[in-house]
């Protein structure tokens, strides 16, 4: 449950552009490495919108 939490903040923090360093730090990671996981999840997440524009109706 606690990783399922974390995983959520992390990912929240970064969509609204907490910075990957304060992101780290408040998760108590001992290096950026740690977090690059989120980071990428968020990457994803923004290319998928971007994927999505053809499919939007104006």
């Amino acid at each position: 449950m606690f990783i399922k939490l974390s995983h959520s903040f992390a990912t929240s923090l970064l969509i609204y552009e907490t910075d990957v360093k304060t992101v780290s730090s408040l998760l108590g990671h001992a290096s950026l490495e740690h977090t690059q996981k989120y980071v990428r999840v968020v990457e994803a997440l923004k290319q998928n919108a971007v994927n999505r524009l053809p499919e939007i109706e104006l």
